[in-house]
């Protein structure tokens, strides 16, 4: 058995980590979605402000990985300015929100350096297909990153990547049906995406993502009302 179990879903407004570490005990940790570009001596300023306060780990999140600084989270937002970058591939910035969660979850826990993960990922079903990558970078990056300036290394037991709206197939189905003689559509609504795919004789057959989630809606009800001004 792993020593922890983390499921990230990495939203365009929050992350969330449904996570277990023995022993076995399920429990959510959320951040903030934004990513910022940051140097190592801005990160340095950054760790002496805060020590005037008492912020959870999560929420002064930060990554180094192979020479690549970026604050995630609250922040990302607060002290660095960052935005949603909505239009930016989910996977572009996985990498660094999955190693922060990660960071997150073993600093609050106690989590050592050679603990065994076992790790899972949601993605747009427009960007499943971006699995293998993130599978090869996360690979690498979990074996040796910091997470607030600390060295972590971690050793990635198993990674399994599914679709968004992927438990309603696995889990929201009838007791005893299978899988194989079923037609299954799964519709996903999110903030920046919408997702659309069909779940037929055990396997996807069909589907697409397009860029009409909430934040569209907002957009256009904003264009609609009445003038405040």
């Amino acid at each position: 058995m792993p020593d922890a179990i983390i499921t990230c879903d990495l939203g365009s407004l929050l992350n969330k980590g449904f996570f277990s570490v023995k022993p076995f005990k399920p429990e959510l940790l959320i951040m903030e979605s934004e990513v910022a570009k940051a140097t190592q001596e801005s990160l340095e300023e950054y760790e002496e402000v805060i020590k005037l306060g008492s912020l959870a780990p999560e929420n002064a999140a930060w990554v180094e990985y192979r020479g690549q600084y970026r604050a995630v989270g609250f922040s990302a937002k607060d002290y660095f300015n960052a935005d949603l970058n909505l239009q930016a591939p989910k996977v572009q910035l996985a990498l660094y929100k999955t190693l922060a969660i990660i960071g997150a979850i073993a600093q609050k826990k106690g989590l050592p350096n050679g603990a065994t993960i076992s790790l899972g990922v949601l993605f747009p079903f427009g960007e499943y297909r971006d699995r293998q990558l993130f599978q090869e970078m996360i690979t690498d990056a979990i074996g040796g990153y910091r997470f607030r300036g600390e060295e972590r290394s971690f050793e990635l037991a198993r990674l399994v990547c599914r679709p968004e709206g992927f438990g309603l197939i696995s889990r929201g189905r009838p007791s005893g049906s299978s899988l194989k003689e079923q037609v299954i559509v799964v519709v996903v609504v999110g903030y920046r995406d919408a997702s659309i795919y069909v779940w037929e004789r055990g396997t996807i057959s069909k589907g697409a993502t397009k860029k009409l989630g909430f934040n569209k809606l907002i957009e256009t009800v904003k264009l609609a009302a009445p003038s405040q001004e």
